[in-house]
């Protein structure tokens, strides 16, 4: 099989559930499409329906005293976004806003249309129905740096820990044995999967000196673990089907679903007073907010949305003939992770099967944080592992989910030569390139322009680079030596030429294979758009909050922070508009 082949596999299958999803089987489980009509008032209207703004705007109507409107461009959730290991199969379907990066970009090379493909969820649960559902809180360090940042100390990591335990249910029977660091009664069951195959590898990794732990937390900042996903009852844990699912009859709550918010309305006084919408029938509309509008759409979409409102940079705005309401730094410190892969083969060890569950994770999969300063209470990089045991899976993850050309694909598969694959994905947690979300034009239906910028600071790459090296040591260890465990040399042509194992190879090979992780962050900034309770300046009543908010990224998986970023903001709103019960 190439890689053609696979990916005309997880198409088809992808068109299987598409024409399921026809029969729209998941939405007599969640709140009923709401009527409305031009001026309709509600207390509040939330823009953008994925993890944050079904934590927003639950949270709002369970106080009893507020009417909310939540507002979603895309669908209610298919059927297979509650099963892990269907997730693959939710790329570029209609669920997912199929972003792309600008043509520009210095690590598209390797990827279909030289590209960087940017899945972000468009349905009711955002990225959280659609994605890879792992579940980690971060570090104290990333939190207290935005304490000092907004000179806030209600972000610091001490005062959100508590909001983390809010949301989070541990379920794993062996971390509620000495559990003090996770919350057991929120709405969000999280627990691990064990794999006996991971096992030698936590030992070759042991060898270079990263310790293996039963979790990785700030007991244990550094080290090797099983993966926590947000998985219980045998389906993913979302925001959406944890928190709005049960107000489904409650009516304070009133949901639209498939309609886009294409503009917030402002008074004389530079005051929200309402969103224009496109309805599913494709009429625009004005929706009234009598105390505030939140917009909860995300990275990419809520900087456009308020750009095409008339907040944002004055020239770019001006540019597109756009009324300036506030001139702010909106779409600018566009942050990500940054991976690149590493592959082997395994030349005396297989893996028979993948798991052919959908309710399980479709591989086997661990991942750790490491420090070259091992006093140090962060990482440097993350190491995500994975094993394939059979071509298809694996090149349906490498041409189709992340994308990568089918050249460099097939001969990566090749050489495996039908033995067992380890791809590991390292990660660079905090690259200090920053891009920008431009918009493309003045029509709402237009995706923004997403210009990331990666590498674009020249000690990412070397820094990278380095990470790369470091893990790639893991050949020398005794497992690897036992099974012949070997690099994949993926015949790179950018790098012909480079001596293999330089740091000159490894910078080269990090342009070349590296592709977004997806946790995209930083556009609608605190201390820079928004202040420390999320309002935008210059205006009133509207505020943000969602991952664009932070001011720097998280040294881990973005869902954990954007939940606990949701409940924060939700008692801020609930404070500020006198809504305690």
């Amino acid at each position: 099989m190439n890689s053609s082949e696979a990916v005309s596999y997880y198409v088809g299958v992808e068109q299987i559930f598409n024409m399921v999803a026809i029969l729209n089987l998941t939405a007599y489980q969640w709140p009923d499409q709401a009527c409305v009509h031009n001026g309709s008032e509600f207390d509040f209207i939330v823009v953008g329906g994925g993890s944050a703004g079904c934590i927003v705007a639950s949270r709002l109507v369970k106080t009893g005293k507020a009417s909310v409107l939540l507002i979603e461009a895309g669908p209610y959730p298919p059927l297979e976004s509650d099963y892990e290991g269907l997730f693959p199969f939710l790329k570029d379907s209609r669920y997912d806003w199929n972003f792309t990066s600008t043509e520009n970009e210095l690590i598209g090379e390797y990827h279909t249309k030289d590209v960087i493909h940017m899945s972000s969820g468009k349905m009711l649960g955002g990225s959280s129905s659609l994605g890879f559902g792992c579940y980690r809180r971060g570090y104290p360090h990333d939190y207290n740096e935005w304490a000092d940042i907004t000179n806030d100390t209600s972000w610091s990591y001490k005062s959100i820990a508590p909001l983390f335990k809010k949301n989070e249910q541990l379920v794993d029977p062996r971390l509620l044995r000495s559990n003090h660091y996770y919350g057991t009664k929120g709405n969000i069951k999280i627990g691990k999967v064990y794999y006996k195959r991971n096992r030698p590898y936590f030992d070759a990794l042991e060898e270079l000196g990263y310790d293996y732990h039963l979790d990785v937390n700030p007991d244990h900042p550094l080290g090797f673990t099983n993966l926590m996903f947000t998985i219980g009852d045998d389906v993913r844990q979302t925001p959406a089907h944890k928190f709005l699912k049960p107000l489904k009859n409650n009516k304070k709550l009133h949901l639209l679903v498939n309609t886009l918010a294409t503009k917030i309305i402002f008074d004389d006084n530079k005051t929200a007073v309402g969103v224009e919408i496109l309805t599913e029938h494709n009429e625009k509309i004005t929706v009234r907010a009598r105390k505030e509008v939140i917009v909860t759409c995300g990275t990419i979409k809520s900087p456009q949305l308020l750009m095409l409102s008339g907040i944002g940079p004055k020239e770019e705005l001006e540019d597109k003939n756009i009324d300036v309401i506030a001139d702010l730094p909106v779409g600018k410190n566009f942050q990500d992770h940054v991976n690149t892969i590493l592959l082997y083969k395994m030349t005396k060890s297989s893996l028979a099967y993948n798991l052919d569950n959908p309710k399980r994770y479709p591989f086997v999969i661990f991942d750790g944080y490491v420090a070259f300063n091992k006093s140090q209470c962060y990482p440097d990089y993350e190491a995500i592992c994975v094993h394939f045991g059979e071509t298809l899976t694996f090149l349906g993850i490498c041409a189709f989910y992340f994308s990568y050309d089918n050249k460099l694909c097939d001969t990566i598969n090749k050489a495996a030569d039908n033995k067992e694959i380890f791809m590991t994905f390292v990660t660079y947690l905090n690259p200090k390139s920053r891009g920008e979300i431009l918009l493309k034009s003045t029509d709402p239906r237009d995706n923004p322009l997403i210009i990331p910028r990666y590498y674009s600071n020249e000690i990412d790459i070397e820094k990278h680079a380095s990470y790369l090296a470091d893990f790639n040591r893991i050949v020398n260890t005794t497992y690897f030596k036992e099974v012949e465990g070997e690099f994949i040399d993926p015949q790179l042509k950018s790098c012909e030429g480079l001596k293999k194992n330089t740091m000159e190879y490894w910078k080269c090979y990090a342009i070349a294979t590296a592709d977004t992780a997806h946790y995209f962050v930083g556009t609608c900034s605190m201390g820079a758009v928004v202040n420390s309770r999320l309002q935008v300046y210059g205006v009133k009543n509207l505020r943000v909050c969602d991952a664009s908010i932070m001011p720097t990224n998280v040294r881990a998986l973005a869902e954990a922070s954007v939940m606990a970023i949701a409940r924060k903001a939700s008692n801020m709103i609930i404070a500020d508009n006198g809504l305690r019960k």
